[in-house]
Formats: C-alpha cells, structure tokens, sequence
C-alpha cells in the first residue's frame, strides 16, 4: 500500500524513499530526558537518530503501520516515544511536514482507524499538518485489509485509499511550496 501512494506522489513528480523499520535497531524511551538539554542517551546504542534525521529533512512523511490489536506496531510506538526530543523545549522539529497514515488490518474493520488515528496524533503532536486521502475516499488515510502477507494486493477499495492519499499529499505539497514562492 505505501508503494501504491509513493508511486501517486512520484506522479507529481516528487521523489519519495520508503524506509522500513525492521531494518533498524530501535529501542523504546526510557524517560530519562536528557533529550530535554542535548541529545537522547539511547541514540549511540541503536539507529533511531538516522530516522529523526530524515524526517527532519523530510517535506512529508506517510508512515505506515499493520494494525496489533486496534493499535499501531510496537517497533513504531518505539519510534514515536523517542522522538520527543524533536519537539519538546519548542524545538518542533516536523512543525508544518505534511503527514497521512496508512494502516493494514486483518478485517475490513479490524481497528484500522483506530491505529490511523494513533499515527495522526503523533503528527498533530508535532505540530504538522495531517491530510487524509482525497476525495472521492477522502476518509483516514490508506486503510486497508490483509489477512495474511501480500494479500493487501488484493483490496482494491484499501488500494485506492492508498493512491488518494498519496495524490493528496503531493497536492498539499505542491500547494504549501506555490504558497510559499508567492504563486498564490
């Protein structure tokens, strides 16, 4: 499914990388805050600083989840607890990113807007401008259903949430950038 809505945006003509989790060593916040005053005491002990570092040079971020009873993955929830370092003292690092959400569950309504809404609150936690896919779906996000590996190919309706969001963010980008040049 990200494919699907990176293959949208790269339509408009942006270029987009997937970036997969379970290639990177994450561990979870431990609440120390020392990310409060330097950096975090976990990001020489494992690979969580190369992600913040592309989000930060990121323009839009899909982040995509399987759906763990009604909730996102535990290596995201890992990521998302240490990423407070990107906004606490009032640095908001992701302020003003575009985000959308793209959720995979086993049924039609096995809590996938239940994770997605989890994903959105991250992001308005960041202060970044959450978009949903586009109309004529125009609903969370990418939510789609898979009841085994791979067989999200199969869900066409989940297929096409995917795409919009994909065609929506490249709009708002678009949009945010012409705005930004004095265009509009």
């Amino acid at each position: 499914m990200i494919k699907h809505s990176l293959n949208a945006i790269g339509m408009y003509g942006i270029s987009t990388e997937i970036i997969k989790l379970s290639e990177y060593n994450i561990l979870p916040c431990i609440a120390c805050y020392a990310c409060k005053d330097s950096r975090c005491s976990l990001d020489k002990k494992d690979n969580v600083r190369i992600l913040k570092e592309k989000m930060i040079e990121s323009d839009a971020i899909i982040i995509g989840s399987p759906v763990y009873f009604g909730n996102i993955s535990p290596l995201l929830s890992g990521l998302f607890s240490r990423t407070l370092e990107m906004r606490i003292s009032d640095r908001f690092l992701l302020k003003n990113k575009i985000g959308g959400s793209i959720v995979v569950g086993g049924a039609r309504n096995g809590g996938q807007e239940f994770a997605s809404i989890i994903i959105h609150n991250w992001m308005l936690i960041h202060n970044m401008i959450v978009v949903s896919d586009a109309i004529p779906t125009s609903h969370f996000g990418g939510i789609g259903v898979a009841s085994e590996p791979g067989s999200v190919i199969k869900d066409e309706i989940g297929l096409k949430t995917a795409e919009n969001l994909g065609k929506r963010i490249a709009e708002v980008m678009i949009w945010i950038h012409q705005s930004r040049a004095g265009n509009i």
